[in-house]
């Protein structure tokens, strides 16, 4: 849209940029309507796979829950707390102790920042950006 006098537009000019806008934000809430979708699939499909004690399936579910919900706060603290819980289930000390920190920390610093792509676990760093992964980047905008 120039900038200037809002009076200088015309009336297609202005329906198409209000067209524009408003396909804009609906294409911006279905790729979030979507992105929790999948959230809740993935944190499943690691419950299940934890269920049936397979335990790497399991993990990479859960990953990919934590890349897909740690722009929300009830969402990345659940991914974390379900990694807890895989710590207890595996028996792994020090995923236990680090699922403690990082619950801490998603309730203290989701709403301020987050290390996109980052995968939740204790094997990687708490502050390290990662690329995000093929299978899961269509959910987010880009």
């Amino acid at each position: 849209m120039p900038s200037g006098n809002l009076k200088s537009l015309t009336n297609c000019e202005v329906f198409l940029h209000l067209f524009i806008t408003i396909f804009c934000l609906l294409e911006k809430i279905m790729t979030n309507q979507q992105l929790k979708s999948e959230f809740y699939r993935q944190l499943q499909l690691g419950k299940e796979a934890l269920i049936k004690k397979e335990y790497s399936t399991s993990f990479y579910h859960l990953e990919n829950a934590h890349i897909l919900g740690q722009q929300h706060l009830w969402r990345h603290t659940l991914s974390h707390y379900w990694m807890f819980v895989f710590g207890i289930k595996t028996k792994n000390a020090k995923e236990i102790i680090g699922q403690v920190f990082r619950i801490i920390a998603s309730l203290l610093f989701t709403l301020i920042w987050v290390p996109k792509g980052n995968t939740g676990g204790t094997n990687i760093s708490p502050i390290k950006p990662i690329p995000i992964r093929k299978e899961i980047l269509k959910y987010f905008s880009k």
